[in-house]
């Protein structure tokens, strides 16, 4: 009796084994029955979702590979069809035949006008920086722009003046922002650069403005905008109260080595060309340029800074490029080979313009044929000392 039932056990072990064995060489050989047993065990019961009363449609297995017929799925960022071209990266640089986009004025001019000529601080290397005289020399010796700077005195009113300080450039001393302007005013800004042009003074900027604007243009540089809050604002006003907000009325520059500052200006007049100042030695980086991209038109570099490769880096990604600190023909000859937009320059007579209106050629070390002295509208004669051309009047700090 026992052996009977020992061996019905044993018989009825080896028969579940088998079925076992059996039903996985089913499912490891056909896939589709596999599936189908899974169908098959999805009808038991609804899911706790399922909805009464209609037919059970199995869920596809959340990581499962599509059969052999199925369209491979196109990696993130492929495009479909081998004639397709892949997208350029954001940063791209455009290639040979790429067109630049539409610059704002006076950086759109046709290549065929040449270089932008602007006077550094005006016509410096002949008559005292940041003064009407200098402004009006550079006008009368065919100059494209007058630049200058800008920066505000202690009850807000602003002024062309490079320094921080007003020693180097006139008779008196201190910081311009602890000055009110009528103490400004009274400074003699002439006197240092010769006794022909005592008497000078610092100029406003509503003057230079009233003066100059919509006859030539004015490239004006924001002195340390983070000192004085509120700068760009009062920059925006005095340009927009005169229309030259608008660059068929200007046209107008504004620049800075304050990135930050620019940007401010950008939002304030977003007609209005924006430059950003490279400092000596300052590395111009894909990264940075990208970065100026988004508010600027131009970069105006440092001569020594002005290598062709970096040009054409700043070029490639739509920027203009203007070359500050232009001191001889030399330099001038080299960044002109390298295609800039303009450079500025103490000495717009560099480049020796034949049609300067109603100046005569230069002539030894005066400034005029003979003893002549051209100073504001008035023409000094006689005892008038002669300039010295090869003496430079530059800032003895290395920036613009």
């Amino acid at each position: 009796m026992l052996r009977g039932m020992r061996g019905l056990r044993i018989a009825l072990s080896v028969a579940v084994a088998l079925a076992v064995l059996t039903q996985i060489a089913v499912f490891t050989a056909d896939p589709e029955a596999r599936r189908a047993g899974r169908a098959t065990a999805a009808v038991s019961a609804p899911g706790r979702h399922a909805l009464p009363g209609a037919a059970a449609v199995p869920a596809p297995e959340r990581h499962a590979l599509p059969d052999a017929t199925a369209v491979h799925t196109l990696a993130r960022h492929a495009l479909p069809g081998a004639a397709a071209v892949p997208a350029p990266e954001r940063h791209a640089l455009p290639d040979a035949t790429a067109v630049r986009a539409p610059a704002r004025p006076p950086y759109d001019r046709p290549p065929a006008s040449g270089p932008l000529i602007a006077a550094h601080r005006g016509a410096s290397r002949y008559a005292p920086e940041n003064t009407m005289a200098a402004f009006r020399l550079a006008e009368a010796m065919g100059a494209d722009c007058v630049e200058l700077d800008v920066r505000a005195t202690r009850d807000g009113r602003l002024i062309a003046l490079h320094d921080e300080t007003v020693d180097r450039t006139t008779d008196g001393a201190g910081r311009a922002g602890d000055l009110t302007y009528r103490e400004i005013r009274e400074l003699d800004a002439g006197g240092w650069f010769s006794p022909a042009f005592a008497g000078e003074r610092i100029p406003s900027l509503e003057e230079v403005l009233d003066a100059f604007g919509g006859r030539m243009c004015l490239i004006l540089e924001l002195k340390q905008p983070s000192a004085r809050p509120g700068i760009e604002e009062e920059l925006a006003h005095a340009l927009a109260e005169r229309g030259l907000d608008r660059p068929e009325r200007g046209p107008v520059v504004i620049q800075s080595f304050d990135a930050g500052s620019l940007s401010r200006m950008r939002r304030l007049l977003p007609d209005v060309a924006i430059a950003v100042l490279v400092r000596q030695r300052q590395r111009v980086t894909p990264r940075l340029l990208d970065k100026y991209r988004l508010f600027a038109d131009a970069v105006h570099l440092p001569a020594a800074s002005a290598r062709k490769a970096v040009i054409r880096r700043i070029q490639g990604r739509g920027l203009a490029v203007m070359v500050w600190n232009v001191r001889d023909k030399r330099q001038l000859s080299r960044v002109l080979r390298y295609g800039v937009d303009g450079i500025l320059t103490d000495d717009p007579l560099l480049f020796d313009n034949p049609s300067l209106t109603g100046y005569p050629p230069l002539t030894g070390d005066t400034l005029l044929t003979g003893d002549t002295l051209l100073t504001g509208d008035t023409l000094l004669t006689g005892d008038a000392p002669p300039l010295d051309r090869r003496r430079p009047k530059l800032s003895a700090r290395p920036d613009g």
